[in-house]
């Protein structure tokens, strides 16, 4: 790559293509549509299986039976699912930029906070939690949030000009994953958007089909793995050591 990024880590990037190749496009799940279109049935499995990353469970072909019905408004347990899901749809022909990413907050904040706050960076200090309530993490200072956005957008966009293969195209998204969550830009939501941000840009690269890339269902099926593995990286925005993120981009390979 002849880009020096600002923000995304590649300190991982030659162990991760010494594994085996990667080929997304042949690591699409199987689904069977159950009447919704092919784009929509991956969009509610995948969105089932992100909010199941946080504190919900739900069992992902439930909830697109529900979603075929076509009701406007979520059953309580649904909520955070459908708002995930709508997000997908959202960012089916968008291109990858911060605007967009703004617009997927508003949408996935709507049932939680304010207009006021819809797609706008927090201005308050965020600590991630962990299932038992405890600090895991301290996130960027409310101060340097525009700066490290603006290094991620810059990269983001520089992208554009690498002429990368498949494996590194997946790397260069579970980059954006995990940074995205360090920031942790937004007044809440922040890991959701994470996960759509990774399967965004395979989506940019390779086709709105990579939609059903087992990407969430992965993060889900090992949870604890996927929560050491962000850990491990720092407890503190401004000590991370992204050479400790190894067991994280093995993680999301498994999806690829």
């Amino acid at each position: 790559m002849d880009y020096t990024f600002e923000i995304l880590p590649t300190q991982i990037l030659s162990e991760f293509k010494s594994s085996e190749m990667i080929n997304p496009l042949s690591s699409l799940e199987t689904l069977k549509s159950n009447g919704l279109s092919d784009y929509e049935y991956a969009a509610a499995i995948s969105a089932a299986y992100s909010a199941s990353c946080e504190r919900e469970e739900i069992d992902p072909k439930k909830f697109a039976d529900w979603v075929k019905k076509g009701e406007e408004k979520a059953p309580e347990e649904y909520v955070d699912a459908f708002s995930i899901y709508k997000a997908y749809l959202h960012i089916k022909d968008k291109k990858m930029d911060r605007e967009t990413a703004n617009e997927v907050h508003a949408i996935l904040a709507g049932p939680h906070l304010p207009k006021v706050y819809h797609g706008e960076i927090r201005t308050n200090p965020l600590f991630v939690v962990d299932r038992n309530d405890k600090i895991e993490y301290t996130a960027c200072d409310v101060k340097k949030c525009e700066d490290e956005l603006g290094k991620f957008y810059r990269d983001l966009e520089a992208l554009g000009n690498e002429d990368l293969n498949a494996t590194e195209q997946a790397y260069m998204a579970a980059s954006m994953h995990l940074v995205f969550h360090k920031i942790q830009p937004y007044h809440n939501l922040n890991m959701p958007i994470a996960r759509l941000i990774e399967k965004w840009y395979m989506m940019s690269v390779f086709g709105e089909e990579l939609i059903a890339l087992p990407i969430e269902k992965n993060y889900y099926d090992q949870e604890h793995i996927y929560q050491r593995a962000r850990r491990k990286v720092g407890k503190d925005y401004y000590n991370l050591n992204y050479a400790r993120s190894s067991a994280f981009f093995g993680l999301a390979a498994e999806a690829y």
